[in-house]
């Protein structure tokens, strides 16, 4: 049946629902091309969804490759696919918000993009529309596998998420996403608000980079591996907070001034680095968690084995961004997430000495 939608309908029949969703992916892969639709996108589908449809590719007639988007569509779970229409739903004449919320004081004015544990939206207050932030909302009802299913469970972990968000609340670095506040409203829901970064992220870069076949340059990367390293000095040694999820996505980019700025502190912790001499510089480098948090590609063997880790997870995460950004894909890149894990403790990945090789080549041939 997957022919007939190929042939401009022939047999005047309808086409099957998974061939309407393909002829629709294969539509919206064609907008997408246009970079300034692509935003829209982000909004629209979940992280995973997102990357299958970007890894595509530009103008791709072959409808077989928009089947598999459509499955995966299909596959959605039902909060996903809920998610997706309500993303939907908000975007409208350029993504301002068809009725205006206003929460705490702050007017709900454009979905930003929505995540694994809620969306982030434009917000200014109500009494100076000059005052623009970023509001994340987050739903524990929704995520349970993350707050727990139980009001205790759920209390206790909104609890530690705002009380990391209050310690973060008092960060102040140029290349750190400034934390304004947050809060819980009746309704049971998380928000916490932070400045608004007019940009795009590390990883829309590099996947525009590498869409483009355009590797970044050398003086990118080091610019941006700079600003990294000085906002980790920054929480590491003066504040005593690991970061825990550094991944491209998390590292956003100033669109005029290139300024980096890390965000995402949710899964951030503070460990004792309190005073002075070798037994506090001891202390920060010693393991101090456990949790296994953040995200696969970028974490440390520590955090895959389960075993204590401290600030230099972080290290190792700032390492595999570096490599990311110099071959655009992670160093650790497999779907099968027992294969990835395994290559992360065995620290096997693929060498970068072809790219230097190909680069002194091109040097020298000119």
């Amino acid at each position: 049946g997957g022919e007939a939608g190929s042939g401009g309908g022939g047999g005047g029949g309808l086409l099957p629902l998974g061939e309407v969703q393909a002829h629709a992916f294969r539509a919206m892969r064609f907008v997408f091309s246009v970079e300034r639709n692509r935003k829209v996108f982000k909004r629209l589908f979940p992280p995973a969804l997102f990357a299958a449809f970007i890894d595509v590719g530009h103008y791709k007639q072959d409808l077989g490759v928009y089947r598999v988007l459509a499955r995966q569509w299909r596959a959605l779970t039902r909060e996903s696919a809920r998610d997706t229409a309500a993303a939907l739903g908000d975007i409208d004449h350029g993504g301002v918000a068809r009725v205006t919320r206003v929460i705490r004081g702050y007017v709900v004015t454009e979905l930003l993009g929505s995540g694994a544990f809620g969306s982030v939206y434009r917000v200014h207050k109500e009494r100076s529309t000059e005052t623009v932030c970023a509001m994340k909302e987050v739903n524990p009802a929704e995520h349970k596998e993350r707050f727990g299913a139980t009001p205790e469970e759920v209390s206790a972990s909104v609890g530690r998420v705002a009380s990391e968000v209050e310690i973060l609340s008092r960060l102040e670095h140029p290349n750190i996403v400034n934390y304004v506040e947050s809060f819980t409203h009746d309704n049971g829901q998380l928000y916490i608000i932070m400045e608004l970064v007019d940009g795009a992220s590390l990883l829309d870069f590099i996947t525009s980079a590498g869409e483009k076949r355009r590797r970044m340059s050398e003086e990118a990367v080091w610019d941006i591996f700079i600003q990294v390293v000085l906002a980790l000095h920054y929480i590491h040694v003066e504040k005593g907070v690991v970061h825990r999820d550094l991944t491209p996505n998390n590292i956003l980019l100033e669109h005029d001034t290139r300024r980096v700025k890390i965000a995402d502190f949710g899964l951030a912790k503070k460990h004792d680095c309190a005073g002075g001499g070798e037994g506090a510089r001891g202390r920060r480098n010693a393991a101090v968690m456990q949790s296994a948090v953040g995200t696969m590609p970028y974490s440390c063997p520590e955090i895959i084995m389960h075993a204590a880790y401290g600030s230099k997870a972080d290290v190792w995460s700032l390492g595999c961004v570096l490599y990311h950004m110099l071959a655009l894909r992670p160093p650790f890149d497999c779907s099968n997430p027992l294969m990835m894990a395994s290559a992360i403790v065995e620290g096997r990945y693929p060498s970068l000495e072809p790219l230097s090789k190909k680069k002194a080549d091109s040097d020298g041939g000119g």
